[in-house]
């Protein structure tokens, strides 16, 4: 039996509404993810100290829209939005959450609110 193809976003619409939930993830724990990074000096104590919990956020999300489960789902995940912002037009913002939220996990670097919900409404648009 042949394994099945990996899942992609196949309108902008799909793919913008998909990443407006991973973003408001993010805004809703927002407090939680910079209490974590206090304290954190290095960007190793800081990846270290955020990205787990983004991947316990993100990962079930990414699991409902149809990708594997735990930190493989969430590299087949981004893949996708990657395709998505390149290859579907009107999705080239998808490529602006993706940075913000790789930068939250590989970087500690959490974008403050107005930031954030200006991204979720330029997907929205």
């Amino acid at each position: 039996m042949a394994a099945q193809p990996p899942k992609t976003f196949t309108t902008p619409a799909e793919a913008k509404a998909a990443m407006v939930t991973m973003v408001e993830i993010l805004s809703s724990n927002r407090e939680m993810l910079l209490k974590l990074l206090e304290g954190k000096d290095t960007q190793q104590l800081k990846i270290a100290a955020i990205m787990p919990e983004m991947q316990k956020l993100l990962a079930p999300e990414m699991e409902k829209l149809g990708f594997p489960k735990g930190p493989m789902g969430l590299m087949v995940g981004f893949a996708a939005f990657k395709k998505a912002s390149t290859e579907l037009e009107g999705c080239a913002v998808i490529q602006k959450a993706i940075d913000m939220l790789q930068g939250t996990m590989m970087q500690g670097a959490v974008k403050d609110e107005a930031e954030i919900s200006a991204l979720v409404a330029e997907l929205k648009a």
